[in-house]
């Protein structure tokens, strides 16, 4: 077929004539026939020799294996057994071929520089031949090579050498195994009635890619580290190839970026010198910078008043304390805590919290108003306060902190009314008892705020408290065999805050009975 050996595969099928129509053939992935077709007659590994014993062998093991044929008598063409041993090992050697590495670095080994070791990775089978150059020595085994050509089997591994003044790249390229693909091939007939054929296709092997082996002029090397001067960890480095004898000088970075780390150098000394027969490595410390945050916070609502940042490096002290001039509307902030926050910065950042507040809110006594009435009815007293909320209603601390208004004859507290700084009216309304009371008195009556907290409840000055005078009916008879009546009693006492106390009086106009 196409000028290379065919089989028949097919055995309980008609053989086909000279000339049969067959398709192009596709490649038929089965280890077992690969095996045959490249021990068999004709192959590649032919290990059953040319006779027509061996050609016979051949077809018969590749029918066996395609179609389960294992009809007696087989075992006893010469070479069949031989076929289906291999068929069973699926040992046709694999053709593919790559070295390990294709761009070997190098590195000094005593007096010259040395390749990474490189392995041929192909079946034992294969082999490949490389041309070393001058002033290059490959290393096989026990073996050396120099300026001459090399063959390397599949498996093998080596490496090369060269002197440290040597500075070219090794490149071998173009190379081609001696193993090409090998492949089984299957031809259809166009009549079913025949029998397919098989056949080993063997094709152009393909140059390996490119190996390059990274010879440098140098001598010794220079590593220079960066590293954390708390933990020793190893921030980053360089390293430096440099001529023995030559001279260097390196610096600490003004900084490094480790992450979201920020480190700075210890000192900005440099390192300097002249390289001598062995490598060396220069070190720099560097220390962690930390950012400290401090937060001024408004303990009532949480918000945030203001702060500030500062930098600080991992192992320096702190002390910061809250602030005095920190304002919500009229009033200065008052730090909950006087007391400084100190330490010591260590690996993470710092947030540092002080927190404040204000009064929740300004309230003060505004007016008190008290009006006559019998003695035995009590007195009603009114009075009035002015109030300003300096937080939200909806604030919690609105609702826990509290103050009392209350009513006093003279030194004796007679009524008393508790409210919440969210509760708190602007009008209250007292009564005065009647058990404190007789026909026709007059008393001094007070109005105070009391049990709050000055830090809650910010009461205006001088309106903590406020005091008027309160009269009963004087509950008198009038004569009326006068020839005119008058009478002048109170209505009602009322005083403003700032004020005097004045008297509302209640006049009877005066009437003439004839005699």
């Amino acid at each position: 077929m196409n000028g290379q050996y065919a089989f028949c595969v097919d055995h309980d099928k008609s053989t086909p004539p000279t000339g049969s129509s067959y398709t192009g053939g596709n490649v038929y992935n089965n280890e077992s026939i690969r095996a045959i077709l490249y021990y068999g007659y004709g192959g590649q590994g032919n290990v059953v020799g040319t006779s027509d014993a061996a050609l016979v062998a051949t077809s018969l093991a590749l029918d066996t294996v395609m179609n389960g044929n294992t009809s007696s008598g087989r075992s006893t063409v010469p070479g069949y057994d031989t076929l289906m041993s291999h068929a069973s090992k699926k040992d046709a050697p694999s053709t593919s071929a790559s070295f390990s590495i294709t761009k070997a670095s190098t590195t000094i080994s005593g007096s010259v520089q040395k390749s990474e070791t490189i392995k041929f990775n192909a079946d034992s089978r294969n082999s490949i031949t490389l041309r070393v150059p001058s002033g290059v020595t490959l290393h096989l085994g026990s073996s050396t090579y120099t300026n001459r050509n090399v063959t390397i089997k599949g498996g093998q591994s080596f490496y090369l050498t060269a002197p440290l003044s040597y500075g070219s790249d090794v490149t071998f390229s173009n190379i081609k195994p001696s193993l090409g693909p090998y492949q089984a091939i299957l031809f259809l007939p166009s009549n079913g009635s025949y029998q397919r054929l098989g056949q080993g296709l063997i094709t152009d092997p393909q140059p390996l890619k490119t190996l390059t082996v990274d010879f440098q002029v140098r001598q010794k090397k220079i590593t220079v580290q960066h590293i954390d001067k708390h933990t020793n960890k190893l921030l980053t480095s360089e390293s430096y190839t440099r001529n023995i004898g030559s001279s260097y000088s390196f610096s600490p970075k003004s900084s490094i970026t480790s992450g979201s780390n920020k480190y700075l150098p210890v000192d900005n000394k440099s390192q300097s010198g002249t390289l001598g027969n062995s490598d060396i490595t220069l070190k720099f410390y560097y220390n962690l910078e930390r950012t400290v945050t401090v937060r001024h916070i408004d303990a009532r609502d949480d918000r945030l008043i203001a702060s500030e940042s500062y930098k600080k490096l991992r192992g320096q002290t702190y002390s910061y304390g809250p602030r005095t001039d920190l304002k919500k509307g009229s009033y200065t902030y008052r730090p909950l805590s006087t007391a400084k926050k100190t330490g010591t910065i260590g690996a993470s950042n710092i947030t540092i919290d002080f927190y404040y507040d204000v009064p929740l809110i300004k309230t003060g006594l505004e007016k008190i108003q008290v009006f006559t009435a019998p003695a035995n009815e009590g007195l009603p007293v009114k009075v009035n306060l002015s109030k300003e909320n300096i937080y939200p209603e909806n604030n919690s601390d609105m609702a826990s902190a509290k103050l009392n208004v209350a009513l006093y004859d003279g030194s004796t507290k007679i009524a008393s009314n508790t409210y919440t700084a969210k509760s708190l009216p602007k009008s209250i309304d007292f009564k005065v008892p009647s058990s404190y009371l007789s026909v026709d008195q007059k008393k001094a009556y007070t109005v105070k705020l009391e049990s709050y907290s000055k830090n809650e409840i910010d009461v205006i000055s001088n309106a903590s408290a406020i005091t008027t005078d309160g009269y009963t009916s004087s509950q008198k008879t009038l004569n009326t065999n006068n020839t005119s009546l008058s009478f002048t009693g109170v209505v009602f006492c009322k005083k403003k805050m700032q004020s005097r106390a004045r008297l509302f009086a209640e006049f009877c106009h005066p009437i003439s009975i004839p005699i």
